[in-house]
């Protein structure tokens, strides 16, 4: 009878943490997609098109992986 008693109370703790774990999951998961892309924050077109100053380009980095696929990939193809 003690035997199945603690059975029973290894049962309910691994299943009281796998439960927690998920639930901890769910509240993380729920927090990071509402929160900065995939936020509610309602769509500025202007602030879209907004033209951006050489420094705010600066710190774009399409420009040189864009030169790096050019340089390396495209070259590999063509050769």
């Amino acid at each position: 009878m003690m035997r199945a008693s603690k059975i029973v109370k290894w049962f309910f703790i691994v299943a009281g943490t796998i439960l927690a774990t998920l639930l901890a999951l769910c509240v993380f998961a729920f927090w990071y997609m509402s929160s900065g892309i995939f936020g509610m924050d309602s769509f500025d077109k202007q602030a879209w098109h907004k033209k951006t100053t050489n420094e705010q380009d600066a710190t774009c980095y399409r420009g040189g992986m864009a030169k790096d696929m050019a340089m390396s990939e495209l070259a590999v193809a063509a050769g």
